[in-house]
């Protein structure tokens, strides 16, 4: 009964990685998954991000690849949106997710959910991180992890003829979005944060993140730069 217990208690599979987002504590609850290409993703997206954005501050952050949902909204530690198969938090960062096998999708969906969550750490560790939108924050996630696809695509252009799409202002937070609109919200910021990126150039976030880490907020950097 105690080697029971000991079993239930702790990770399947604890990792500590050095990575240029800082120090990962990695814990995988679901011995399903496949470890090394998971850490090879953490190692080499987070040397991505940082060159191909402005450099940031590292700070430790962790990771937790839950084994059920129940173990998923525990380790979450407060909400998760209804339709969400993974949280990034901050204060400290810990990004939490559901196994592919716990929230039904393919290996490669879940890596790209992994991407889009480590853009997000990335995001936290920009200096007035608090000033960011919420269509900047998924937009770029999104645009990061390659999630964009033709269906999105005919989910605003449907939107559109129906008179039903966002806002900006109601996209600044994603605080009244629910499960049903929630695809037409990701849609439309990455369609918002690709716009910025054709109207002025690729090195537009580059620029924004610089002026925010010397102490701009979002929104005055943006007029700043443009």
């Amino acid at each position: 009964n105690i080697i029971i217990f000991i079993f239930c208690m702790y990770p399947i599979q604890a990792l500590t990685l050095n990575t240029e987002l800082g120090q990962c504590e990695l814990k995988i609850f679901d011995t399903d998954n496949n470890i090394t290409l998971v850490e090879e993703t953490i190692i080499s997206y987070s040397k991505e991000v940082n060159n191909k954005f402005h450099p940031v501050k590292p700070t430790p952050y962790s990771i937790y690849i839950t084994k059920n949902l129940q173990d998923f909204y525990k380790k979450a530690h407060g909400p998760v949106p209804e339709w969400g198969i993974a949280i990034t938090k901050k204060n400290p960062n810990m990004i939490v997710m559901q196994s592919p096998q716990t929230a039904r999708i393919s290996f490669n969906k879940f890596i790209q959910i992994l991407i889009h969550e480590l853009n997000h750490v990335y995001l936290n560790n920009v200096l007035n991180a608090r000033s960011f939108p919420s269509w900047f924050k998924e937009g770029m996630a999104m645009s990061e992890s390659g999630e964009f696809s033709i269906n999105h695509r005919i989910l605003i252009s449907s939107a559109k003829w129906k008179n039903q799409l966002f806002s900006i202002d109601e996209l600044k937070t994603f605080r009244q979005i629910n499960k049903n609109t929630s695809r037409l919200a990701y849609a439309e910021s990455y369609a918002l944060f690709n716009a910025l990126q054709l109207h002025y150039g690729d090195n537009i976030y580059k620029n924004i993140i610089q002026q925010m880490n010397q102490g701009q907020n979002f929104w005055d950097a943006l007029i700043f730069i443009t």
